[in-house]
């Protein structure tokens, strides 16, 4: 069978971008639009182990398209040759079935109501995922894949064990049941539950339970953050109220922190796309990280702090970074190398910092941030870190210098433009270190986790190439400064 595959998977990325693009698009179908992109980036570049895989991809592009046809409620008959057939020119069924889809989805010859068909599209993709994740565990593994994946996870979340959990939590909760929940697998590190009460306890409609995973990509726990989390919140910053935390895995088999639900979406889960960040949400992100630095450190964020200085904290990633049973990365190396030798460009005050804070880990409503989330990485460190983390984002909405303005007049202290490559170039680092131990998680056979068979190394290549990139224009600006000394 001729089979197109390259365009057909990217002519079904480019559908589905546009649709993401769409603001008016609800939370639900932009979260599984996001992981339609997610499962198509990943057999774009096969990172699903391309030769032994390649007859699930065949297979699953081949469901994806006739999903797609059959939801855009096109009649196959108008626009196939008999099965198995081929056009004059060479083509497969399979794909003039998704070139003629796709073509009529980007040329919007479809109703507004046909076009809501990418959410049965993107559905279509999360069952083939588990599918084609269980056959890779299983030859990765030896084992069936159910027992693959109860390896992961041998603690299953019913409303049962969240409402027996919540009744202990004092006189005004023993009556409180809930009365579903959701389970949101984006990420690779925690599970995230969103369990809706039967009736109100207060205020509260909902609670959000963040739950740690057996293996931990970032080595971090809710533990280690729970403190933290009221601290800021005390302080009025915008982030959810943490309610409890749960040390033991009596509960739900792993350590897990509760919270209330903020109502409102995330921009994008995809790095690369900014859509809903405009430059009113760029001016409240620089005033609450200024608001952050400026927070007094308290005791307990430098007792639960991991690392007194930078030079510690490079010590301790580039050491488990090449603990792992891996070919090296000369960018990898070249990176830390240069971080441990470079590392008087941060030196100064510490401050709190989100580690993570980018338009993925904000919460928008009614076009204003109504909270921060994701903090397993924050840290005690330099203000530099969270103002380079987020700067591709912003700067794709507006100039830099607008945003570092921003940051100034909210009471941010200013900072040096080497200061933010040396911190671009660490999260670089930082990040390939997480993705590389993704991949050694999976392959290994101890997760079938989406995020680290797929996601994770499609990341690792984007963020290898990031650091190569900054590593280049380091390169470049110290040679000029030698030629001009």
């Amino acid at each position: 069978m001729n089979f197109d595959f390259e365009f057909t998977v990217e002519a079904l990325r480019k559908a589905v971008g546009d649709r993401l693009s769409d603001p008016a698009i609800d939370e639900p179908t932009r979260f599984m639009l996001g992981r339609t992109d997610q499962l198509l980036k990943a057999m774009a570049l096969g990172s699903w182990h391309a030769k032994p895989m390649e007859n699930e991809h065949r297979q699953a592009i081949e469901a994806i398209g006739r999903s797609l046809i059959d939801s855009l409620g096109m009649n196959q008959s108008d626009v196939l040759p008999p099965s198995g057939q081929s056009d004059n020119d060479g083509t497969s069924d399979i794909d003039r079935t998704l070139r003629s889809a796709v073509e009529a989805l980007c040329a919007d010859k479809v109703s507004a109501r046909q076009r809501e068909c990418i959410q049965a599209l993107a559905l279509k993709c999360g069952s083939l995922e588990n599918e084609i994740l269980e056959r890779e565990a299983a030859r990765t593994t030896n084992t069936p894949p159910e027992s693959a994946r109860q390896s992961v996870s041998a603690v299953s979340y019913t409303k049962a064990k969240l409402t027996n959990f919540i009744r202990s939590k004092g006189s005004e909760w023993h009556s409180a049941t809930i009365d579903a929940i959701t389970v949101l697998n984006v990420g690779g590190t925690k599970d995230t539950i969103i369990a809706v009460l039967k009736e109100p306890v207060g205020s509260l409609q909902r609670l959000v339970f963040r739950v740690d995973r057996p293996v931990q990509l970032t080595r971090t726990s809710v533990v280690d953050e729970f403190e933290l989390l009221q601290y800021v919140y005390a302080a009025k910053l915008p982030i959810p109220h943490p309610l409890w935390l749960e040390t033991s895995g009596e509960v739900l088999g792993q350590p897990f922190v509760v919270m209330e639900h903020v109502d409102g979406s995330v921009p994008s889960l995809d790095p690369d796309c900014t859509t809903g960040l405009t430059p009113t949400i760029c001016q409240q992100m620089a005033t609450f990280l200024a608001e952050l630095h400026n927070l007094p450190i308290p005791h307990s964020a430098v007792r639960g702090a991991r690392f007194s200085d930078f030079s510690e904290r490079l010590r301790y990633f580039y050491d488990w970074y090449i603990s792992l049973a891996r070919a090296p990365s000369i960018v990898v190396d070249s990176a830390f190398a240069w971080l441990m030798a470079s590392t008087s460009l941060v030196d100064g005050p510490r401050v709190l910092v989100h580690g993570d804070f980018n338009h993925r880990n904000l919460m928008l409503a009614d076009g204003k941030l109504s909270a921060v989330l994701d903090w397993e990485t924050w840290q005690v460190g330099h203000r530099a870190e969270d103002l380079a983390y987020c700067r591709p984002g912003v700067s794709a909405v507006m100039p830099w210098v607008e945003f570092l303005a921003m940051y100034e007049r909210a009471g941010g202290t200013p900072v040096h433009e080497d200061a933010l490559k040396y911190c671009e170039l660490w999260s670089y680092a930082r990040n390939c270190v997480y993705l590389v131990t993704a991949e050694s998680e999976y392959r290994s056979g101890r997760t079938n986790n989406f995020f680290c068979a797929s996601v994770g190394p499609i990341e690792l290549l984007s963020q290898t190439k990031a650091a190569a990139r900054v590593l280049a224009q380091i390169s470049q600006a110290t040679r000029f400064q030698q030629t001009t000394e």
